[in-house]
Order: C-alpha cells, then sequence, then structure tokens
C-alpha cells in the first residue's frame, strides 16, 4: 500500500434492506447513510445461495462461493456419523480478505464479523463476531486484547449472552430496549478500537438490525415514527456518522449487508414432508423417543429465562450468568432417523432455505444410495416434487436452484447439500426443520422469526476511488473482498470468485488502479478440523441461534 494509498472502513449493517431504508431516507432521518450515497454509489447486493449468515459472511470475508469456503450453514454434518456440530472459524477453508491484507503488509481490525470465533493469527487484530460464545474465552486476536476490552467493559457486549435476555423479552418494546442498549455498548467499543489501534482496513459489523427484524418482523407500510425496527435503523446510522467523524476524509467507505429482510408468511415443515414422501425413515419408538427430553447443560441465565423467570435472570451477576444448569430439551429429526433406510436427510438448519443430502453409499457413514444413476434419478424425482407443491396461493411454494450435476465421483466428493430449494419472496415460507409430525405441512409463521431473510441486500460506497452519484445493477457479496482488495492497491487473488466492481470506481482512478487477476501464495490461513465449540459454548451458542428462530 503506497503512502498514496486511502485507507478502507467497511461497515456490515446485517439483513438491512432498501425496503425499510428508502422510506427513512426519504423522509430525512437517516442523514448519515443519506450522504454516503449523495456522494458515491448505491445498489442492491445479491447474496449468497441461500442467504444466510452463516454462509454470507464468510463469502464476503473469502470471495468465495459457498463450495470454495466449506460454509453451508449453522452445523456441519460429520462425515464420521451422522452428528451435527456448529460451525465456526475452523470450517472456513479459504483466506480472508486480512489474511490477504497481511501477506501484504498491511494490517486489519475486523470487529464482530460472524464466523470469526475463534480468532485466526492475523495481522492487525480481531474481536469475533456472532457465534462467540461467552467472553470467558479467547474472543481476540490477539489474546490480550481480550482482556484490556473487559477491564474497560466488564459486561462486554457478546451477542450470545444478549440474545438470552432477547428471549425473555415480554413486548416489542422490551425487545428494543435490549438491542438499543447492547448496540451503544458495543459502538462504543468500536470507536475505542477504531481511534485507539492502527489500521489500513478496519472492517466492522453492526448485528442490531437483523435481530430487530428478526424479532419485531418488518415495519408495516406507513409504519409510525415510533416503529421498533425504524428506531433501530436510524440508531446505527447516528453510529455511522460517528464512525465517519473518526477516519480521515480521504478514507474509501464500503457499506453492506450480506442478506436482505421480509416477512415470513408461515413455515414448511421439511422433515414432516420427507417423512410422508417415504425419503426420510424413523428408528423403531421414535414416537415415543421424540416425548421423551434429551438433557443438556445450559447457561443459568437462559435455564431461567425457560422457566419464565427472567426478572431474575436479568439481576445476575454476569459472572453467574454463564454458569451451566440442567435443562430438558427437545429431540432433533436426527436423534430419531433410522439411517440404514433413509434416503434423504437436512444437514444443516436455520439456512433459510431447503438443503438436502443424499444418504448416499461411499460418503455417508449408512449410505444406502448408489452413486450410479440412482442417485441423479433420485436428485430428479426430489426436484420435480418439491417444484410441484404450492403455497397458499397456488403459486409454487419452493424453487430448486441447486442440484449437484455430474458422475458419481462428483457427488462422492460433494461437502454441501445435494439439491437446494429457497422459498418464493413473494409467499414465503421459512424451511422448518423440526419432525413434528402433528403439525401440517404449512404451519403457522414462528412466534419468535416473523422477518426472515431475502436474496438482496445493500451496498453504499463513497470515497476518493468511487464514482458519485451512480446507481449499482448487478453487484455480489461475493464481489466484496476483489473490490476492497483493489482499493488497497493489491491485485484479486485468481481463487476468488468475485470480481472488482470497475463500474463503481471513477474513470481516473481505474487509469492509475486497472484492475489485477494474480495467482497468490497462502500458506496456512485455512481452517482446521474439528469443533470450536465444548458442550456448554455449544448449548450458549445455540440458545441464541433459537431466541433468533434459527433454530426449533
Amino acid at each position: 500500500m503506497s503512502k498514496e494509498t486511502p485507507k478502507l472502513l467497511i461497515i456490515g449493517w446485517d439483513g438491512a434492506t432498501f425496503d425499510v431504508i428508502d422510506p427513512l431516507l426519504a423522509r430525512g432521518e437517516l442523514p448519515h447513510l443519506a450522504g454516503l450515497i449523495a456522494r458515491g454509489v448505491r445498489g442492491r447486493l445479491r447474496s449468497t445461495v441461500p442467504p444466510s449468515s452463516a454462509v454470507a459472511w464468510p463469502t464476503f470475508a473469502t470471495g468465495r462461493d459457498p463450495a470454495g469456503h466449506g460454509v453451508f450453514g449453522f452445523y456441519q454434518t460429520e462425515t464420521t456419523s451422522y452428528q451435527r456440530r456448529l460451525v465456526s472459524s475452523r470450517d472456513v477453508h479459504a483466506p480472508c480478505l486480512w489474511d490477504w491484507l497481511g501477506a501484504a503488509g498491511l494490517r486489519a481490525g475486523v470487529v464482530n464479523v460472524p464466523v470469526t470465533y475463534p480468532p485466526r493469527p492475523m495481522h492487525g487484530f480481531l474481536v469475533s463476531g456472532m457465534l462467540t460464545p461467552s467472553p470467558q474465552e479467547t474472543f481476540t486476536y490477539p489474546a490480550e486484547l481480550g482482556p484490556q476490552l473487559l477491564a474497560r467493559q466488564p459486561a462486554f457486549p457478546i451477542e450470545s449472552q444478549v440474545m438470552h435476555a432477547v428471549h425473555g423479552a415480554r413486548s416489542r418494546g422490551e425487545l428494543a430496549q435490549i438491542i438499543t442498549a447492547w448496540t451503544d455498548a458495543f459502538h462504543a467499543n468500536v470507536c475505542h478500537l477504531l481511534a485507539g489501534q492502527d489500521w489500513d482496513c478496519f472492517v466492522v459489523v453492526y448485528r442490531a438490525t437483523d435481530i430487530v427484524q428478526h424479532g419485531l418482523g418488518l415495519p408495516q407500510p406507513g409504519a409510525s415514527d415510533g416503529d421498533e425496527v425504524q428506531q433501530t435503523y436510524r440508531q446505527i446510522d447516528a453510529c455511522l456518522g460517528a464512525l465517519l467523524a473518526r477516519v480521515p476524509a480521504d478514507t474509501n467507505v464500503v457499506l453492506v449487508s450480506d442478506h436482505g429482510a421480509g416477512p415470513a408468511h408461515g413455515r414448511f415443515m421439511a422433515n414432516n414432508w420427507l417423512y410422508q414422501r417415504g425419503y426420510l425413515r424413523l428408528r423403531r419408538g421414535a414416537g415415543l423417543l421424540s416425548k421423551l427430553p434429551a438433557w443438556r447443560r445450559v447457561p443459568l441465565q437462559r435455564a431461567l429465562h425457560r422457566l419464565r423467570l427472567g426478572a431474575l435472570a436479568r439481576r445476575l451477576p454476569s459472572a453467574l450468568s454463564t454458569w451451566p444448569a440442567p435443562a430438558p430439551r427437545k429431540r432433533h429429526a436426527h436423534d430419531l432417523i433410522d439411517w440404514r433406510r433413509t434416503r434423504v436427510f437436512i444437514p444443516t438448519t436455520g439456512v433459510q432455505g431447503l438443503p438436502l443430502r443424499l444418504n448416499l453409499a461411499g460418503r455417508e457413514p449408512l449410505g444406502c444410495v448408489r452413486p450410479d444413476g440412482e442417485a441423479q434419478t433420485l436428485l430428479t424425482e426430489l426436484a420435480r416434487e418439491l417444484e410441484a407443491l404450492r403455497a397458499p396461493d397456488g403459486q409454487p411454494l419452493l424453487t430448486v436452484v441447486w442440484q449437484v450435476e455430474g458422475d458419481a465421483n462428483r457427488l462422492l466428493s460433494n461437502r454441501g447439500p445435494d439439491l437446494l430449494a429457497l422459498p418464493r419472496e413473494a409467499c414465503y415460507y421459512s424451511i422448518g426443520a423440526k419432525l413434528d409430525l402433528s403439525r401440517p405441512l404449512l404451519a403457522g409463521p414462528a412466534r419468535r422469526a416473523p422477518g426472515q431473510h431475502r436474496l438482496e441486500g445493500v451496498l453504499v460506497a463513497a470515497g476518493p476511488a468511487i464514482a458519485p452519484g451512480l446507481r449499482l445493477e448487478g453487484a455480489r457479496l461475493v464481489d466484496v473482498a476483489p473490490t476492497a482488495l483493489h482499493l488497497l492497491g493489491l491485485p484479486t487473488p485468481a481463487e476468488m470468485d468475485g470480481r472488482v466492481l470497475a463500474e463503481a470506481l471513477r474513470p481516473e482512478w481505474l487509469a492509475s488502479h486497472p484492475p489485477r487477476v494474480e495467482a497468490w501464495s497462502m500458506e496456512g490461513s485455512a481452517g482446521a478440523a474439528g469443533s470450536a465449540y465444548d458442550a456448554a459454548d455449544a448449548a450458549r451458542v445455540e440458545g441464541a441461534l433459537r431466541a433468533l428462530g434459527y433454530l426449533e
């Protein structure tokens, strides 16, 4: 990076959508975002397929599609069993933007990007984001940064802890107050790091927009100024203004969301459908077993919330809130499946789509589907049956957007879903992975998740390299990392799936900084094998995901 190359500030508004932003802009209620747009570009940003935060943020970070970075949802299914484990940074098998920057000698600061726990060594500093279990774990790089942040703010705002309070909120107002207080505390730390650390590229993700939309849904047309979701957007716009005031005037600024948002009209009980169609078979006695709880340990604060003792939970000292306490849990469908006779299963949940994986002989531990012509015939049959399903308005319920094609070797080596279907956005039915044969195939929307994801997120950028007054078309989340490297004077690594968004840049910048694609060598930056969580940590993170409506 030459002395003439401006710094780069990347801000994430998780789940932000122009459907909420534009009415606020029209009323002059997001002045700092409006200022960025006035001197730069805006456009819709195509998310990953599926548009899940667990999948999308690794794509943002790596410039790779899911098949390239290896994360397909909040869970990975073990190759030697059918047990599922939570994903972590160890499952991201591609270098991140900040790894490439470090290889070029540039310092990065990374704050609250999902799927960065546990922190990996880098040139700069990192505070891990969503899926971090607690501040008692090492959640920063370097490790000594964590105790410094905790000394400054003992009740450090880790999302998994905050979500337990969100889960116990008794009203829209109380939920909004929890999110507002958390965002204020989080933003104070962001400003402290922005001003107190050396960096060439600073990346921060604000999660409040996604959380409040999951919990409260999107504002109705003509919503009042008091709408809690709109208040959250106003709050993070104020945060944006504070960040812009703390960086050099010639900083290039890029603001993105990992996906959009919209209402959920109901749930498609996908495991029920697999069972009814004979693709999924249950163990003998599964009906009785499904009624008996399995036991696990959860944080004490969460256990109190489950007992409707939210007031007591909120008064717990932070040191006690994470103590493990025994609590019953409902058995997951995986516990009830007869794997020797099951041909198709759902490998991960909470992905805003329906991923299906064949129980393939030679790939799965008890696979029964032959990887020759039988597998392709089964996939074709599945796609046909799924696209024949109808929503209450008579239109298709799902669209099949991905299906593995090719010979047996391609199937055997596939790490992700073999088929992926997405809900139709105009009549959106989220995917319910819970196996509950007492429910109809099309059930009502989940109480905790009236808002769900959409494919179109947001992109706004401004700065000395950015062309003013443009509306972008065709930008994708996978293009952000290559564009960020370009803005810092570096070529796009040949392994990336994205491209530099040259149409967003000034002609004179492009004349002196033509985009380049080069083969870089990056050693030791990819993920490692194995789970990052013990049982107690996994319970904390799963509790946060359940509060968001990602898990049932």
